[in-house]
């Protein structure tokens, strides 16, 4: 086995730390908005935005397991923001979609401007070293999936979703 290769291990350590920076700056708009809601909340709230959706179809969207997302999805159905209803063409099936008034939270939290340290840290690269991050990062997601168009897919189809909450609500 080859020694680990100490760039690989900085490269994940700044992954993870970016990553908690970034859910702490959500949680921390959210709180100052009082708006009760975790940062997970406010994702599936997010996804839920799009269309109805089962809790099947919101793992696969979020990238996490049913498991992780139940108690999520009952915080948002007990607080009023998500609706449960049986599918009438497959009774099997539960369909989870927005209320009136987790349309308001989520419509409301789109029109703010949102400026934490990613934001702020993004501002601070020039053009080119944006555009060679994004090929990097864009490259690395390829890299580790089995079906890197899908991937692309997945960005783009996420990516479009963030434009259009964007713009319906301004």
């Amino acid at each position: 086995m080859p020694p680990p290769d100490p760039l690989e291990i900085e490269t994940r350590v700044l992954f993870n730390w970016m990553f908690k920076m970034v859910i702490h700056d959500l949680d921390e708009h959210l709180r100052q908005q009082a708006i009760p809601l975790s940062g997970l909340q406010y994702g599936v709230l997010r996804v839920l935005w799009h269309g109805t959706r089962s809790l099947s179809e919101l793992s696969q969207r979020m990238l996490l397991s049913s498991a992780t997302l139940v108690p999520v999805v009952d915080a948002l159905v007990k607080q009023g923001y998500v609706h449960r209803e049986r599918d009438p063409s497959d009774r099997r099936r539960i369909q989870l979609s927005l209320t009136e008034e987790g349309r308001v939270v989520i419509n409301a939290l789109a029109c703010q401007p949102y400026q934490d340290s990613y934001h702020k840290a993004w501002q601070a690269l020039s053009s080119d070293q944006r555009t060679t991050l994004l090929t990097l990062l864009r490259q690395i997601a390829a890299n580790m999936s089995d079906s890197p168009a899908e991937v692309e897919a997945r960005i783009a189809e996420i990516v479009q979703g963030h434009l259009n909450l964007r713009h319906t609500t301004e």
